[in-house]
């Protein structure tokens, strides 16, 4: 078993209040540097604090749960934050359907999730029935999640998505759900040029942390959207083909 990759947050907090500069302004120690994932080693202490015993879950559905695929994203996402297992704490969470879902249902989220205080969610590849499973973990009485969800080239009920998400991303020529038939749907991949799917969950995850809390759905979306693509691609205003209206927080690109 590797040694683990960082000190648990609250050892960090501890190191904080050890060692400060004149004028008493805290730092991170060397050794407490050295431990921490890439992206937590940047976070001022309010921020550490803010994040601590929290978790992001990362959502591997259609498109990006083969073996390959998920690896790769989990190996990018455990650098730059730390991916929780059995055995070590991380920031991230990361489930792949259908392996990690009780009976292959997306409807085990709810129970994968259920001890977790949650930062945000980030969903590639929603399978059918996400959007239901997020409407009954937001409960009758809400309007919305109390965390950010951003969902990636969902495979799900497009407006059910858009209602639970806080923004919703496509990429032109994606196949639908319709389309994504067939014994091997769970090891499709998309085919999108130039797009790393662990970039971009870091910036989005970035962001979660950055904003603490969730981004509204206004005029400003398109820009935070942009930003967590990544200069790599223009984001748009996605359009219905038949009526032509745009949805505010749904976004797609080319």
């Amino acid at each position: 078993m590797r040694a683990k990759k960082f000190i648990f947050i609250l050892s960090i907090l501890a190191l904080f209040s050890s060692c400060r500069k004149e004028g008493g302004e805290k730092v991170l120690t060397e050794a407490a540097d050295e431990n921490l994932p890439a992206n937590l080693k940047t976070l001022d202490e309010q921020t550490l604090k803010f994040v601590e015993g929290k978790s992001v879950a990362v959502v591997l559905g259609y498109g990006f749960n083969s073996a390959e695929t998920a690896g790769k994203i989990k190996k990018e996402l455990d650098s730059l934050f730390g991916v929780e297992t059995e055995d070590e704490k991380g920031l991230v969470s990361v489930f792949v359907f259908p392996d990690d879902f009780e009976r292959g249902r997306i409807s085990a989220l709810p129970k994968l999730i259920e001890d977790k205080e949650l930062l945000g969610m980030l969903v590639f590849g929603a399978p059918e029935k996400t959007h239901s499973t997020l409407a009954a973990i937001m409960g009758d009485d809400a309007t919305s999640l109390p965390y950010p969800v951003f969902s990636f080239f969902p495979q799900d009920d497009i407006l059910g998505m858009q209602y639970v998400s806080n923004f919703v991303l496509d990429y032109i020529g994606n196949a639908t759900l319709e389309e994504a038939t067939g014994e091997n749907d769970s090891e499709q991949n998309h085919s999108i040029p130039n797009f790393d799917a662990g970039k971009v969950a870091e910036r989005a995850i970035d962001a979660i942390i950055e904003r603490k809390g969730p981004i509204p759905k206004d005029s400003n979306l398109i820009s935070a959207v942009q930003k967590i693509l990544g200069p790599e691609h223009s984001v748009s205003q996605y359009s219905d083909p038949e009526t032509k209206l745009q949805c505010i927080n749904h976004f797609t690109f080319e």
